[in-house]
């Protein structure tokens, strides 16, 4: 995770299994299936989580992202399976060789899915959601996708249900950092678009206070709004989009500040707040107006933290 498998070809067998993730920039390089020809006869599943708006900046619309996404399926073939969201109607017009699996946070007939508080798949039960320790509705999906792939190269039912208690969540990605001046701080970095920042937002208190920045990806911040306004979230906007993204919160209702830098963004996050709250790093924005990337704009609002409360 985090790394390039490039480097270790040359120590990988014909038995091992790789669980590779590619991107949409990946994807769209990839050559006909006609030209790989027998090199990827060993897929034996690929997955496609969700397509959001996202990287408009290189695919320029919303329908070239959604190709690009797409050329994962033309790596499948009749052996291989390939979870798709039952709920995004545009996948069901897709063509794929491999066998359609549909996933959902509902009973889902012949599919991959969540109920009564367990995680199903071809008559098992896969895991508990009481197991699961990542916060985060989005993130009861995200297990299921990777159950429902790992059962599918074949780990065991029983094996997984076990697993499950063991994952623990990666930094940035709804980090509980602690407590600071009496306000619970949460590490969401990781995010760089509205979606992303939806789903977590979604997760946290009522009244609490979101920072947003960086460089504007030009991407809809509607319900991003809409929802700040619906739980009475006070926003703090940083970096090169200030301006714009304060303007749009505020339209929509919600008490909202600008600041030039990041450090000043917390700043005015812990005067906006009283203790007992809570403050939300969720950018919804790129790093790229100062920082190189999202790793290095996430430590430096945890370098700008205060002494953790004892």
């Amino acid at each position: 995770m985090g790394g390039s498998l490039l480097h270790a070809l040359d120590e990988i067998a014909a038995s091992d299994c790789c669980i590779v993730e590619l991107s949409s920039y990946q994807l769209e390089a990839l050559p006909d299936p006609a030209a790989l020809g027998a090199r990827i006869e060993r897929i034996e599943a690929v997955c496609i989580t969700n397509v959001l708006a996202d990287h408009l900046e290189r695919h320029a619309t919303p329908e070239s992202y959604a190709a690009a996404k797409r050329k994962i399926l033309e790596l499948a073939d009749e052996d291989s399976l390939a979870f798709l969201p039952a709920d995004d109607r545009r996948m069901k017009d897709w063509p794929t060789r491999a066998h359609r699996v549909p996933f959902a946070d509902r009973p889902v007939e012949g599919g991959l899915f969540q109920d009564e508080g367990a995680f199903h798949f071809a008559g098992d039960v896969l895991g508990y959601t009481r197991d699961l320790r990542l916060p985060g509705r989005f993130q009861r999906i995200n297990a299921l996708c990777a159950l429902g792939m790992a059962h599918a190269v074949g780990a065991d039912a029983a094996a997984l249900r076990t697993a499950l208690g063991q994952v623990r969540g990666l930094p940035h990605r709804m980090e509980n950092l602690g407590v600071f001046r009496g306000r619970r701080v949460i590490d969401n970095a990781v995010s760089t678009t509205p979606d992303s920042t939806f789903a977590v937002l979604r997760e946290v208190a009522d009244g609490t206070c979101l920072l947003v920045g960086g460089r504007r990806k030009q991407l809809p911040l509607d319900e991003l709004a809409h929802l700040a306004h619906v739980k009475g979230v006070s926003v703090v906007a940083f970096g090169e989009a200030r301006h714009e993204l304060a303007s749009e919160f505020a339209a929509r209702g919600s008490e909202t500040i600008v600041a030039a830098e990041l450090e000043e963004a917390l700043a005015r996050a812990f005067e906006l707040t009283t203790e007992g709250g809570c403050i939300l790093f969720s950018p919804a924005c790129s790093s790229f107006d100062t920082y190189p990337n999202f790793r290095a704009r996430a430590e430096a609002f945890q370098n700008a933290l205060p002494p953790r409360d004892p």
